[in-house]
């Protein structure tokens, strides 16, 4: 592994992995310990974390102690959108400072999509922040 420079981003694939081998209570604490030490490191070197995490495979306490060692916290799902059509969507459940701006004026749902053209595409968007 090279250097990690300032303002980096590094990408953690997948966190389900490692999550779900804390089986017992010290494990999971000492798991929450290394997020919580994460988030500390990245603003002493000014990077960003990218952390991958299934949803639905730990219980939702679980879950919720994972999102409180982030700084924001964006969902990926499927919404139905009417008949047999579904449309994929982002939810910004939580992002710390800018939270409050983007609730204000609407903007906590996107709609997503990812295509061999146009890779990561968000669309529905009213106005950029």
């Amino acid at each position: 592994m090279g250097t990690i420079t300032e303002g980096s981003l590094i990408v953690l694939d997948s966190l389900t992995e490692i999550a779900t081998q804390a089986t017992t209570e010290n494990e999971w604490h000492q798991f929450i310990s290394f997020l919580r030490g994460l988030q500390r490191v990245s603003k002493h070197w000014n990077t960003t974390y990218y952390l991958l995490i299934s949803n639905s495979i730990l219980e939702p306490r679980r879950m919720a102690e994972i999102k409180d060692c982030c700084d924001a916290v964006i969902n990926f799902e499927w919404e139905e959108t009417g008949g047999r059509r579904r449309q994929r969507v982002m939810f910004i459940e939580k992002f710390r400072i800018v939270m409050p701006s983007l609730e204000e004026h609407d903007f906590v749902k996107f709609a997503v999509r990812i295509t061999a053209d146009g890779g990561f595409e968000v669309s529905n968007i009213r106005m950029v922040i």
